[in-house]
């Protein structure tokens, strides 16, 4: 599978990188919303924007990770190699 992001704008869809296949093939657009973008940022963003963007997306993180409880991923993982060493 191939993935390739892009800008959809006014009824138009820009890829980041060409594609360039011979016959016709069946593709998924998904739409992103704003702060799942806070993670793709543009390839030439503003500073401003790009820091407002991870903030967005830290401050997302932080409530969904709100209340959990237990091992967190690094600890799991180090678990994981210890089994097998």
């Amino acid at each position: 599978m191939l993935v390739v992001e892009g800008v959809y704008e006014n009824g138009e869809l820009r890829l980041d990188t060409p594609v360039d296949y011979r016959t016709p093939v069946r593709v998924r657009v998904e739409f992103l919303d704003e702060l799942s973008a806070a993670v793709h940022p543009p390839a030439n963003p503003d500073p401003a924007d790009r820091m407002r963007r991870l903030q967005a997306s830290w401050a997302a993180a932080r409530l969904i990770t709100a209340g959990m409880t237990g091992p967190s991923l690094s600890e799991e993982v180090l678990a994981e190699r210890e089994e097998e060493d």
